[in-house]
């Protein structure tokens, strides 16, 4: 597993650095991004959904049953999937070049190991001192944190203070699907509010509506599952607005220094939400086994303590909503760069696509 994190983390991080290279303006990043997040939804619920069919499909082949069988032939299938579409891209993309001289050293370039690492720590430095780089930094870090808060403890919230674990898938498809059919939407309100004001809009909306669900009672399921796709419809704020905001937090640090690093900017973000998702599933663990958790065996659940429910109410609504009020306050300190780069079309005029009359239309 961890030799696989690996591997995916280092197709990733190229990957969405890209997206610096492929979208020059402020409107195109959001469509782009809105784009990139439907699709990755979808292909996740496919994976989801064929891996449960190949498993099934293969797991009794002799009246038996065999899931280690159904296991191995999903994971031939879906293996492939992982690394080739991107290798494949990467062979149509036009990476653009800044300017000749954009490195930290002058152009002169290093020479082993421990000068390429004191660079990306340099650059690293230098970014994150960078203010509204770094307050993104934060304020990804801390959404990543809430979506792990909730996402990893609703179905323990679920079963064990409402009393109902047959319901929690229900919460979660509901969560999933706003998020989803949210993501157009956003991407039509940033047109016209742009992406700080929408994202302080859905972020505060958001933190409303998780605040408020702490008081659901133990039979108010129902209530839970209607509540689910709002929250869902404004946590999809996170995901377009935030993402959208980070090619153009780069390209202003990059405009500033001179530097062209957007590998070394993207995978700060990549950490940060690494970071984040870990730090909020660990903490949980943690402080629900302080607070004596038992975790069901069999078809019964386990009836657990009034500590163990009041903290697994904190976790799903309370301390997500305050560290969303949290990102509201990064996100004052962060500029919009919609009248910067609504019409920036490229830096380097030797691009060869840069001439191309269509270029004007990337005016959002």
């Amino acid at each position: 597993v961890l030799m696989l994190t690996v591997a995916t983390t280092c197709t990733q991080m190229p990957f969405f650095a890209l997206l610096q290279d492929i979208a020059p303006t402020y409107g195109l990043r959001t469509r782009m991004i809105g784009i990139q997040e439907m699709t990755t939804m979808l292909a996740t619920a496919v994976a989801v959904l064929g891996q449960g069919l190949l498993v099934t499909a293969f797991a009794y082949p002799n009246g038996e049953e065999n899931l280690q069988l159904g296991y191995f032939v999903a994971a031939l299938v879906f293996a492939p999937l992982i690394a080739f579409p991107r290798a494949l891209a990467s062979l149509f993309i036009t990476e653009r070049v800044l300017n000749d001289d954009g490195d930290s050293d002058g152009g002169k370039g290093g020479n082993g190991i421990l000068e390429s690492v004191w660079h990306f720590l340099r650059i690293c430095g230098q970014s994150l001192r960078f203010r509204d780089f770094g307050f993104l930094v934060i304020a990804w870090t801390l959404s990543m944190a809430v979506l792990s808060f909730v996402t990893g403890n609703i179905l323990l919230y679920v079963e064990y203070y409402m009393r109902e674990p047959s319901k929690g898938v229900w919460v979660v498809v509901g969560l999933q699907l706003g998020v989803a059919l949210s993501l157009p939407v956003w991407i039509g309100i940033v047109k016209f509010t742009g992406k700080k004001a929408s994202l302080a809009f859905g972020a505060s909306s958001c933190s409303a509506i998780l605040l408020g669900s702490f008081f659901l009672q133990e039979d108010q399921v129902t209530i839970l599952i209607i509540i689910s796709p709002l929250a869902g419809l404004f946590a999809g704020s996170l995901f377009i607005c935030i993402n959208a905001m980070q090619p153009d937090s780069c390209a202003a640090f990059m405009d500033k220094t001179g530097y062209q690093c957007e590998g070394i900017l993207y995978s700060i973000f990549m950490l940060g939400s690494k970071l984040g998702a870990a730090f909020a599933l660990s903490m949980s663990s943690f402080a629900l086994g302080l607070t004596g958790f038992e975790s069901s065996e069999g078809q019964e659940s386990t009836v657990q303590n009034d500590a163990t429910i009041l903290l697994l109410r904190l976790l799903v609504f309370v301390i997500p909503g305050v560290v969303l009020t949290s990102v509201l306050v990064l996100i004052f300190f962060i500029k919009d760069y919609r009248k910067q780069y609504s019409s920036v079309i490229d830096r380097d005029t030797s691009w060869d696509d840069s001439q191309n009359d269509d270029t004007k239309h990337f005016d959002p």
